[in-house]
């Protein structure tokens, strides 16, 4: 019998592994870094009380980082529809070869239809 799966399943499936996970080994640097640079920032805020006159260039960095992360989106869906395109020919062909074979196995041949 099949185990079935459910969304809860999958997420302590998910929670077990993630130590584990090569994602997390590749991003932990950075967070980590981040978190410190930002908890650094929040002391000197804490201490100082030093405000930021102008979150302009905030705003216009957001506006960048979401604009590439859109761009890389789309590219990546559009690299997978293409791959998903040449995946389905290529399982409309060996469906086509299968159905040719079985019709035309007597005039074919049984040593032709072992070889294909």
């Amino acid at each position: 019998m099949h185990a079935r799966y459910t969304t809860s399943s999958l997420w302590i499936h998910s929670m077990r592994t993630l130590p584990r996970s090569s994602v997390l080994r590749g991003v932990r640097a950075p967070v980590i870094a981040s978190i410190v640079w930002a908890l650094a920032m929040a002391a000197l805020n804490a201490v100082t009380h030093f405000n930021v006159p102008c979150s302009r260039p905030h705003t216009l960095l957001s506006w960048a980082l979401a604009l590439l992360l859109v761009f890389r989106t789309n590219s990546s869906y559009n690299r997978f529809w293409e791959g998903r395109k040449i995946w389905e020919k290529l399982l409309n062909r060996c469906r086509d070869l299968v159905r040719m074979s079985t019709i035309y196995r007597g005039a074919i041949g049984l040593r032709r239809l072992r070889r294909i």
